[in-house]
């Protein structure tokens, strides 16, 4: 995790020129306070994060299986639940989303987080710039959601981190969005979004 924010943070600094922050701050002070604000919603959740080398390995294989041939269950909740800017930093703010369609204005580095209850294939965009694992741009984190402790994932909880200064101009907003379709019966798919004020 360290390595990851490190170099994201590495290239925000060359693309910005003026932005700077340590990898150390964000991981303590951010990462952290997000996983406990949504165990506020979840007290007794277990959050196991999942390295971000795997995913790719994963989710290839949960779409061959159907997820052990249809026995995981399809994405029944999506939502955005917090939203943090100018994080590493005295004036980090994090925000819970409560269903609202805008979140406050951001500044420097941003996280969203999204819960996905189920299993899908899901896909993230901010603006029309579809948000890749590999971009160094982004951060993607993705944890498991074991809501009873009984070592079976219910969902997930994912966090992107950017930089707004880059990503949103500053005066404008920009649309994040999530979608999720359900690797199984009935094979839905959820959608959900926040505008993203810069200022």
């Amino acid at each position: 995790m360290k390595k990851f924010l490190a170099a994201f943070l590495t290239v925000c600094f060359c693309l910005g020129g003026s932005y700077s922050i340590y990898a150390a701050e964000i991981e303590d002070n951010t990462t952290k306070n997000f996983t406990e604000n949504f165990k506020k919603t979840y007290p007794n959740a277990v959050l196991k994060p999942i390295n971000k080398k795997d995913i790719p390995e994963i989710r290839s294989e949960m779409k061959r299986n159907k997820v052990r041939a249809g026995s995981a269950s399809p994405v029944t909740q999506l939502y955005v639940d917090q939203v943090g800017s100018a994080l590493g930093t005295s004036d980090a703010q994090i925000e819970f989303i409560n269903y609202a369609f805008t979140s406050h204005a951001v500044k420097g580095i941003t996280g969203v987080a999204v819960v996905e209850m189920g299993y899908g294939s899901d896909s993230q965009w901010l603006g029309d710039e579809l948000i890749h694992w590999d971009d160094p741009s982004y951060i993607v984190e993705t944890s498991s959601i074991d809501l009873n402790g009984d070592n079976i994932a219910e969902g997930f909880f994912h966090v992107v981190y950017f930089d707004s200064d880059i990503k949103i101009p500053s005066g404008t907003k920009s649309e994040y969005r999530f979608q999720s379709t359900s690797y199984n019966f009935p094979g839905n798919t959820m959608r959900t979004y926040i505008y993203i004020p810069h200022q």
